[in-house]
């Protein structure tokens, strides 16, 4: 359409929040034409190119493109569409911009050139020609021909490397915090605060559009006391809100019960894993199914291989997180065209963890009958893949909701127990196991492995550890038993068949429950995940998710703790705009409540103190939206005052990382840090706006600091935030706005922090800009004539290196 007066429309922003925007009235000079399809009134399966086939037809036939936008209908062919439109081909753009994948390769500049040689000695280099060339001359031009085609291609892998490479460090570089925030309950707010968040239009609109009130009408302090499991928003107020309330917390980061990241899972998990690396007790994930036939959330239909990419590079980064007592849980579905990728999942699997911590291979029945109109078998299960960081010290806790058909049958002062055979028919004990046994009366006892019944029979127990514990042998009926005493629930199955695992009915069922909506189309049943959980549960661990989707392990996380008593942690990463109005709000909502119906809470009674952090990353397409090619006049007179040679190597070998650093990372605008802006997509469109992106957050990321207090004084133009270091340094990072705070105030500052060598209390001290703070001290003979130096390091420095240096990525 084409405006021809002011128009005000609503949109959100990333962090969820709605503004208006008033869109101006186009001119001659400079009228548009904006073009909006619902997508969602589709009948499912409708092909792409059938929609822009439809779409094309509708515009162009609209009154206002045909008095206007003739120029749309001017043909732009190709090989294949002739009649291809000028519309149509900005559709197509349009289309593949949003939808293809791509591969950056990580050696393209190696590959060209074998590929090159393989071709020259295969299709130009004919040892036919050589051998019955009647003068050395043919051969002598034929080597020439060669020796030209292999220069010019080669300047020509030259600089399509270069681009490759170039593109490669902007994808691997550390992303940028945009935006931090926090949701908490009141219970762990200050009451302080209470009169702050009262005055809160937003926020009472929030909790009434998460089903919490009635309406959205402003409460009172004592309507806010009365609900100590409504969570506060942090998104929803001002600076100075968001600043106090992180003051009056002494142990950030030990207080966050979850955190949650909006971004790419690749780069998510290159971001933290400094801060997180070795703390994931689990990991359980539901990847994308590589079917391209439901209605999932994100793009569903890779190809074969850059489906398989996306994996391997997740899982390999998400590997120095893990515990090394860790487990992973990978679901993995087996419909339509998913039969040939389960193999090809487990081969990967084998790759990135290595085979031999592979532990087991569950089957989930997720369906309950039905299936009749399959072409050949009904498909009702689908895969969950578990493998261990270190299978060696892997543990998976007992199934408590288990049957338990090992019958108990005798008892001593320590409980009722069952005999079981000490040596064990199994190809999984060592050879090793085969010694003589003297029982207490003298007789002798071997393994069975000398019975064709039992050929690989082998003790459980190593000679050592008869030694040790031989008074916990049982001697009967010629045989050695050790006594297996009666635990809580049993050893955990690898078929969940039992309705208490949840279907994917029931998995919708929950989340229509919370939003009287079903915007996932198979959500796994929290049921399911908390089960995965329970049994590689570790007090106190944390659960990584980094394909969340609608939220489950998050939700199964809370769940777990509410009903065990537990202290477990989330981390769930998701890439999707769904972010905002379904994974967030769902985590809100479960914190309130454990039961809702139809978008209403069923039981605010089973409400929990809970707090998380929520993370809004930049994404590559954000990188190359802010990518700029600047060339100073300096290095123009240098360039043109060069030779022809040195001219183009400079092209092809370093024009791009010269003339781009300043886009990518401008350390000069770390003198006013807090004014750090960068262009960001506002919606899933590519739609960007100009916004301020968080460098103290980004930072404490890149070092991997534990935050512990965190002290936001704007107005006064700094930052400090004071935590340890993985090495277990506590440091202090203290930003400063340089121009508010020159030599003299920095250094009063730094004296009222205790930031000088003589009374310094911290390992470690970062500042950004120059400063003349002293960093050694020498006392006086009396007292003892030692001197105390301080580690002061440039933020500047070290955040170029951190966000740069991608060598183990």
């Amino acid at each position: 359409f084409v405006l021809a007066e002011p128009r005000t429309i609503t949109r959100q922003d990333d962090d969820g929040e709605a503004y208006d925007e008033t869109v101006e009235p186009v001119t001659d000079e400079g009228e548009a034409l904006i073009i909006r399809f619902d997508y969602a009134a589709q009948p499912k399966g409708t092909k792409q190119d059938a929609l822009m086939e439809k779409a094309a037809g509708s515009v162009l036939a609209s009154e206002a493109v045909q008095a206007r936008w003739l120029g749309l209908t001017t043909r732009a062919p190709t090989e294949k569409k002739p009649e291809r439109t000028l519309l149509e081909k900005h559709l197509t753009t349009y289309s593949q911009k949003n939808s293809a994948d791509y591969f950056i390769h990580k050696d393209l500049g190696g590959f060209l050139r074998r590929e090159l040689d393989f071709y020259i000695k295969n299709e130009v280099m004919n040892l036919d020609d050589v051998q019955n060339a009647d003068a050395f001359a043919a051969i002598e031009k034929n080597l020439r021909m060669i020796q030209t085609l292999r220069a010019i291609a080669q300047d020509v892998i030259v600089f399509l490397a270069s681009i490759e490479n170039f593109q490669k460090k902007l994808w691997l570089k550390r992303k940028f915090v945009v935006a931090a925030h926090y949701c908490m309950t009141l219970d762990r707010v200050p009451e302080a605060l209470f009169a702050r968040i009262a005055a809160n239009l937003a926020q009472w609109a929030q909790w009434h559009d998460l089903g919490m009130r009635n309406d959205a009408k402003p409460g009172t302090i004592d309507d806010l006391k009365a609900a100590p499991f409504l969570m506060v928003d942090t998104a929803l107020f001002d600076a100075a809100f968001r600043a106090d309330l992180l003051k009056a917390i002494p142990d950030l980061d030990a207080s966050m019960d979850g955190l949650l990241v909006h971004g790419d899972n690749f780069q998510a998990l290159n971001l933290l894993q400094e801060r997180y690396r070795g703390q994931v007790h689990a990991v359980i994930t539901d990847p994308p199914y590589n079917t391209g036939g439901d209605d999932f959330a994100y793009k569903d239909s890779y190809l074969h291989s850059s489906w398989l990419t996306l994996l391997h590079q997740t899982t390999r980064h998400s590997l120095p997180m893990m515990f090394d007592k860790g487990i992973y849980f990978f679901h993995l579905g087996d419909k339509n065209n998913t039969f040939r990728e389960s193999a090809s999942f487990q081969k990967l699997l084998d790759n990135s963890i290595g085979d031999e911590n592979y532990i087991a291979q569950l089957v989930w029945k997720n369906k309950s009958g039905g299936g009749n109109d399959s072409e050949f078998f009904a498909i009702d299960h689908e895969y969950i893949f578990v493998y261990a960081k270190n299978r060696k010290n892997a543990k998976i806790d007992l199934d408590l909701g288990a049957e338990v058909t090992t019958s108990y049958n005798r008892k001593d002062n320590f409980g009722a127990y069952s005999l079981e055979r000490l040596d064990k028919q199994s190809i999984r004990y060592s050879i090793s196991g085969d010694f003589e046994i003297i029982g207490p009366k003298g007789e002798s006892y071997f393994p069975r492995h000398k019975d064709i019944k039992a050929p690989n029979a082998t003790w459980r127990w190593s000679a050592n550890t008869v030694k040790e514990r031989f008074q916990e042998l049982v001697f009967e009926g010629g045989n050695l038993y050790t006594k297996n005493y009666q635990k809580e629930g049993a050893i955990a199955r690898s078929l969940l068949v039992d309705e208490r695992f949840g279907r994917t009915r029931s998995g919708k069922t929950e989340l229509f429950g919370l939003f009287s909506d079903s915007p996932f189309e198979n959500p796994k049943p929290s049921k399911l995940e908390a089960h995965l959980a329970r049994i590689a549960m570790n007090d106190g661990g944390i659960f990584l998710d980094y394909f969340a989707g609608s939220g489950t392990t998050a939700h199964a996380v809370i769940d777990l703790n509410r009903s065990v008593k537990t202290k477990n942690r989330f981390i769930s990463i998701e890439v999707g705009w769904h972010f905002n109005t379904v994974l967030k709000p769902r985590i809100q909502k479960v914190v309130y409540s454990a039961d809702w119906s139809e978008g209403k809470p069923t039981a605010p009674e089973t409400g929990i103190s809970h707090a998380f952090k929520v993370l809004k990353i930049e994404s590559y397409e954000d990188t190359l939206n802010n990518l700029q090619l600047a060339r100073a006049p300096a290095q123009t007179t240098l360039l043109d005052a060069l030779p022809e040679t040195a001219r183009d190597e400079y092209l092809m070998h370093y024009m791009l990382d010269v003339e781009a650093r300043g886009s990518l990372l401008s350390v000069a605008d770390f003198q006013k840090p807090f004014d750090y802006s960068l262009k960001i997509a506002v919606d899933s469109a590519g739609a960007f706006d100009t916004r301020k992106v968080d460098l103290v957050e980004t930072f404490n990321y890149l070092i991997g600091l534990t935050v512990r207090t965190i002290d936001i004084q704007i107005k006064q133009g700094f930052v400090a935030v004071e935590g340890n270091l993985p090495n277990g340094d506590k440091a202090l990072v203290l930003w400063r706005d340089c121009e508010v705070l020159g030599y003299e105030a920095l250094t009063n500052l730094c004296n009222k922090l205790k930031i000088n060598p003589s009374d310094n209390e911290y390992d470690v001290v970062y500042i950004n800009g120059d400063n003349n703070i002293p960093t050694s001290f020498t006392a006086s003979e009396a007292d003892g004539g030692l001197t105390r130096t301080l580690k002061l390091l440039q933020i500047e420095s070290v955040f170029l290196d951190a966000m740069f240096n991608v060598d183990d990525v």
